[in-house]
């Protein structure tokens, strides 16, 4: 699944020339998908394939584009965002996965809740299903970061990286606890020369085509089974 950041009356980050980050990302999910699909070997699914506000569900406080994932069965989850600060002259891509301390406080929180959407109803033993909880979240940050440490040296090639380049944060787009799931920043709209990358298709392509390939070399190494023991 690929979710285009921001969308509707959320625009994003606008650049210095003013370029809209919820252009840009769609624009991006979109060549990603037809460099994906032209493979034969994905089914691609986009959170929004317009200019759409995608809602948070409040009653968890998961974004839609979580839910749309699960739906889809999704075997890896990628949002893709285009960065902003004040500091003009900062550029470069950055990766982000899900943090330490923002992983626990979903175990608790969903501990708390009984909301363990993903585990076979048939599982009610509270602590058989912390253990299972605890053991599916592990493994997806594990192939979450796994899918990153992939990506990294596949952008690398073709456009400028920010410095310590893998990042962690508590994105609601992280949050799935079942989906491998990376937040992509591919630029500052901050900076001239990235925000001009980022209106140019030959980057956009050649840019989405480095994320192919890291999809390929992930997937590639890992058996598409996804705790089909606790399903």
């Amino acid at each position: 699944v690929i979710d285009p950041g921001h969308g509707g009356r959320h625009p994003g980050a606008v650049g210095v020339g003013g370029t809209v980050e919820k252009h840009i990302t769609l624009a991006a999910a979109k060549a990603l998908r037809d460099v994906l699909e032209e493979t034969g070997r994905y089914d691609v699914v986009l959170t929004r394939e317009t200019d759409a506000h995608l809602h948070v569900n409040r009653s968890r406080d998961l974004d839609m584009r979580s839910e749309i994932a699960r739906e889809a069965g999704a075997e890896l989850f990628l949002s893709i965002h285009a960065d902003g600060m004040t500091n003009r002259r900062v550029r470069g891509a950055s990766v982000w996965t899900l943090s330490e301390s923002a992983s626990n406080a979903l175990m608790e929180k969903s501990a708390k809740a009984g909301d363990y959407l993903f585990l076979s109803e048939e599982v009610v033993d509270a602590q058989v299903t912390d253990i299972l909880f605890d053991l599916a979240q592990r493994e997806t940050k594990n192939q979450s970061a796994r899918f990153a440490q992939l990506l990294i040296p596949e952008l690398a090639k073709v456009t400028p990286l920010v410095n310590n380049t893998h990042r962690t944060a508590g994105y609601r787009v992280l949050l799935s606890p079942d989906t491998p799931a990376v937040l992509l920043e591919l630029a500052f709209l901050s900076n001239t020369s990235d925000e001009a990358n980022l209106n140019d298709e030959k980057w956009r392509d050649a840019t989405m085509h480095a994320v192919a390939d890291a999809m390929d070399a992930y997937f590639d190494q890992r058996p598409l089974v996804r705790h089909a023991s606790i399903r």
